[in-house]
């Protein structure tokens, strides 16, 4: 790549015409579109002008930097997701901060540097991330939505800050903020995706229409138990909602090849065993914690890849390896030590805890 190229794109990447960059230097914007058309070249005096106005080191202009900056990137995307996926949150903490600091004008760092600070694992308790680092996450979300051109990473920057907003008591702004992203899942890219291959790949369909069958199974799932938490009012409308819940992950999974639902099963399970518990229905309460650490258990020891046998799933393969765990913990010992922060719980069902504690 030319450096007259090289000088357009980061002049782009800033959002400058050529008549700004001209006046930054001193020159007339003929001169930079000299550059910048490969008629003329920079005298090598203007590289460090031109990398303190770009905020670059001189090798970038020359692109002698390129191929390292984007092994450098790649190789930390599959680092973050790696710690992700083990749940060490403040590693991938520190390693996405030293990242934006070193290459702070890359829109996929600056996309995995905003989740950071809004979640910054350094503030478990309130104030969190999203109110410590307001002002810069306002400051990253209004850069990526004026100069970012991924519509991913946009639709990233929107969801902060309509949280930014909703914080704010600009509650009209979040909601507009809001409107812009997809309706509905009917306008996501799989979707599409099925629309297509209907019609021009019947492999490529069936494979498609499996995938988002799982999916879908998955967000229905999410929805009645977020039902179950934050909207139903007593105790046996939550017991309601959560058995919806395991029923519909039943029916999806009459194989018993769970994948990835072995995690929601026990979890939900476990929630179940609490509210039974609160009812005084030992026999229950028993009965769905034992199901609930049995299930986490198998989600701990499933392979990295999982294929479906079900009906509407088989053949689909689902990689665990993309999984973003909060905690480093495996989920049986994160369920094992929630169940013990009720002492009365703890004491009752000792020997089923102490059962799977090993």
């Amino acid at each position: 790549m030319s450096i007259g190229t090289t000088i357009k794109r980061l002049r782009r990447e800033k959002n400058m015409t050529q008549e700004d960059l001209a006046g930054y230097l001193g020159i007339t914007s003929r001169a930079v579109s000299q550059w910048e058309c490969d008629r003329t070249a920079p005298d090598i005096s203007w590289l460090p002008v031109l990398a303190s106005v770009f905020d670059v080191s001189a090798d970038v202009l020359l692109e002698i930097e390129g191929g390292r900056r984007a092994s450098d990137i790649n190789a930390f995307l599959s680092e973050y997701d790696r710690l992700s996926h083990e749940g060490k949150q403040k590693e991938k903490f520190v390693l996405t901060e030293g990242m934006y600091k070193k290459y702070p004008n890359d829109f996929r760092v600056m996309e995995k540097y905003l989740f950071e600070l809004f979640n910054d694992p350094n503030y478990p308790e309130e104030p969190f991330g999203e109110e410590i680092h307001k002002e810069e996450l306002y400051k990253l979300c209004g850069e990526i939505l004026d100069k970012c051109t991924i519509q991913k990473i946009r639709y990233s920057a929107m969801e902060v800050m309509s949280v930014l907003y909703l914080n704010d008591g600009m509650t009209k702004k979040a909601e507009e903020i809001c409107t812009e992203l997809p309706e509905s899942y009917f306008d996501t890219a799989n979707e599409c995706l099925e629309q297509v291959y209907i019609r021009s790949d019947k492999e490529k369909y069936e494979a498609c229409i499996k995938k988002n069958i799982r999916i879908c199974a998955e967000f229905l799932v999410n929805k009645l138990r977020n039902f179950g938490t934050f909207v139903a009012k007593t105790g046996d409308d939550k017991i309601s909602a959560y058995r919806k819940c395991l029923a519909l992950i039943e029916l999806m999974n009459e194989d018993g090849d769970y994948g990835f639902s072995h995690h929601h099963y026990g979890h939900i399970s476990c929630l179940l065993a609490k509210l039974f518990y609160q009812n005084k229905d030992w026999e229950n309460a028993a009965l769905f914690l034992e199901q609930g650490l049995a299930h986490s258990k198998k989600y701990d020891e499933l392979p990295e890849k999982v294929r479906h046998t079900s009906l509407l799933m088989c053949g689909d393969t689902e990689d665990l390896g993309d999984v973003y765990n909060t905690s480093p913990l495996s989920l049986l010992s994160y369920e094992i030590s929630e169940i013990e922060k009720d002492a009365d719980m703890k004491a009752a069902f000792g020997d089923i805890l102490n059962s799977y504690r090993a």
